[in-house]
């Protein structure tokens, strides 16, 4: 048996790159394998705490709550990058370990779970940990072959996981593009106006029914006959979530209804990453419980932050926390029509119109912000055809969300028995 000590080293060289624009990594910019970002930026600008030299084939780990996703391989060569030093950068020892195979093994679920564990036993301001307690990491001494099979794959799981991802946000961009089209830039009118007998994806018949002109509006030109409406007026319930006196971290528990926090509003909506309530104490909190068709709003903290909770969702019903609200849109407003306003440029700045400019970042008077917020309404026959075009979208996506769940489920499962040995993979190659 070897340890992580015996096969790596923690690497702490101070760079001494004299270019004055250089790529700079923080533990923002890495997410469970990915670099987020490859701007170059101006040395001078640079936090203190942009330091480390990195280089390929190094494993790049957040030493601040190591069960966050923050970490990254190098697989590219990087003798112009510079890291923070809050990131660990973990270097394997030639002839050791297979590079990869050592970040398959510290960046499994069953060894992130123990080292945040280890960081929160640990005090001060911020759970983490060090390479100390990462070199004691045991782990089984398996031969380059067999560290190489295990290595193509889960990088084959991962790649799979990462066109997931591509795909599902292309979706997403799609049915954003659709809305843009329709109803800011208004294309299909301004097409009928200028003499087009058609719209590509119109239905003819809806087509037909557009307006052949504009008037004036508060918010400008808009189609003739269509309204101006407040969220107000378009919703048939707006619901703050419960105080903070009302749900409490002794309240939690491993299983039952899910309470959706910011987390789970990072990347539209996020059906996985919860704490739960007992049926009981979700039923105490009524007036919080989403389901599915609600749309969920950051009030408080991560200001901009929308979700739609999908028809097919994972749970019949959540719990919004104390810094979200929800809105359940009326028939004459689809669902996916306002979560695509309130996430469009134009959305995003009557959501934040109204934020606080003191303290904690919050939208002031929440509730009445929100139903104040106006919105252009077309015909209900428009709105229908654009929602059965665009659900199908979300659909796709929420069904790529299921099949990557259960491909991590799978991951999780194999990776620790792969890591061990338990569990071999036959020698394909002959």
């Amino acid at each position: 048996m070897l340890t992580v000590g015996d096969v790596a080293a923690s690497i702490s060289v101070t760079h001494s790159l004299t270019q004055a624009r250089l790529v700079f990594l923080n533990t923002s910019d890495i997410e469970r394998g990915r670099i987020l970002h490859k701007n170059y930026t101006e040395v001078a600008t640079w936090p203190g705490q942009a330091k480390k030299s990195i280089r390929k084939g190094d494993i790049l780990f957040s030493e601040i709550r190591p069960a966050n996703g923050r970490y990254a391989f190098v697989d590219f060569e990087a003798d112009d990058y510079v890291v923070s030093t809050k990131l660990m950068v973990i270097r394997p020892k030639p002839g050791k370990v297979l590079p990869r195979f050592l970040y398959h093994f510290l960046t499994s679920r069953k060894i992130t779970d123990w080292l945040q564990h280890l960081a929160e036993s640990r005090s001060g301001t911020f759970p983490q940990i060090t390479f100390d307690q990462v070199a004691e990491l045991e782990l089984t001494n398996l031969s380059d072959r067999e560290q190489q099979a295990i290595v193509q794959l889960l990088d084959a799981l991962d790649e799979k996981l990462e066109q997931n991802r591509r795909t599902a946000r292309a979706l997403e961009r799609l049915g954003r593009a659709i809305f843009k089209s329709w109803f800011v830039d208004f294309d299909p009118v301004k097409a009928k106006t200028e003499g087009a007998s058609s719209f590509p994806s119109m239905p003819q018949a809806v087509f037909d029914a557009l307006p052949t002109c504009f008037s004036g509006s508060e918010n400008g030109p808009m189609p003739e006959g269509w309204k101006l409406k407040t969220i107000g007026e378009l919703a048939i319930r707006i619901s703050m979530g419960p105080f903070g006196s009302d749900i409490k971290t002794d309240n939690f528990v491993s299983d039952g209804v899910p309470v959706i926090r910011g987390g789970n509003l990072t990347d539209g909506f996020v059906d996985e990453g919860f704490v739960y309530l007992t049926a009981a104490k979700a039923d105490q909190l009524a007036s919080a419980n989403a389901f599915p068709g609600d749309i969920v709003i950051t009030h408080r903290g991560t200001l901009g932050q929308v979700g739609l909770i999908p028809a097919k969702s994972r749970h019949p019903r959540y719990v919004v926390s104390q810094s979200q609200m929800l809105v359940r849109p009326a028939d004459e407003l689809p669902s996916h029509f306002l979560y695509l306003f309130l996430t469009s440029p134009i959305g995003q700045y009557e959501l934040l119109a109204n934020r606080s400019q003191t303290g904690v970042p919050a939208i002031s008077r929440p509730t009445t912000s929100v139903k104040a917020i106006r919105v252009i309404v077309p015909e209900k026959s428009l709105s229908l055809n654009f929602e059965s075009i665009v659900s199908t979208l979300f659909d796709s996506r929420a069904a790529i969300a299921v099949e990557s769940r259960k491909l991590t489920e799978l991951r999780d499962y194999l990776l620790p028995r792969l890591l061990n040995g338990a569990v071999r993979i036959e020698d394909t190659n002959g």
